[in-house]
């Protein structure tokens, strides 16, 4: 599954003013950010720790689980409208082979 870091992209630029900044302070490279960020790499629990930790959230704080949520656990989303495109053209030339059967 993937999962949706826009929100954690922007808590990052807008805390750390960068990717990079944000990758030194977790004490990883400016890659190794990138490929979690692209879902290429999981997040590990200490590196989710770390960064709520980075972005003071506290486990404490009332909105704590929405931030985990809204960060680290919103699925991504497929482009649903290119899906429904390819769905209606795959439809369109099955019916097309179907006349020319006729």
């Amino acid at each position: 599954m993937k999962f949706d870091y826009s929100k954690l992209k922007g808590k990052i630029i807008e805390v750390f003013g960068s990717q990079e900044a944000y990758a030194e302070k977790m004490g990883l490279s400016n890659t190794a950010i990138s490929n979690k960020l692209n879902n290429k790499v999981p997040f590990s629990q200490p590196d989710i720790y770390k960064t709520l930790n980075l972005l003071n959230v506290k486990t404490s704080d009332l909105n704590f689980a929405q931030c985990l949520k809204d960060y680290f656990f919103t699925p991504k989303v497929e482009n649903v409208q290119q899906s429904n495109d390819e769905l209606v053209k795959e439809l369109d030339d099955f019916s097309k082979e179907l006349e020319n059967e006729k």
